[in-house]
């Protein structure tokens, strides 16, 4: 699973954008809600700060509302 190689990157730098995302995206798709939401926490976190326009906060945003419906709250 791809989740195998996400995974130790993430542990040497949790903080990477793209990877966040991805790790995001095969968690859902996996139906993993709990590393979902670490992995969405962290990135929301990752991308507070940044400008409205930025990409990886519009994705996170997405994100957030399939992590939500994933554990039962739309």
């Amino acid at each position: 699973a791809l989740t195998e190689h996400v995974e130790p990157i993430l542990a040497m730098n949790p903080r990477i954008i793209s990877v966040l995302v991805l790790a995001t995206k095969c968690y859902l798709d996996l139906g993993r809600s709990e590393d979902a939401r670490q992995a969405l926490d962290q990135l929301t976190w990752s991308v507070a700060n940044a400008d409205a326009d930025f990409p990886a906060r519009a994705q996170s945003e997405e994100l957030a509302r399939r992590v939500a419906a994933l554990e039962g709250n739309p």
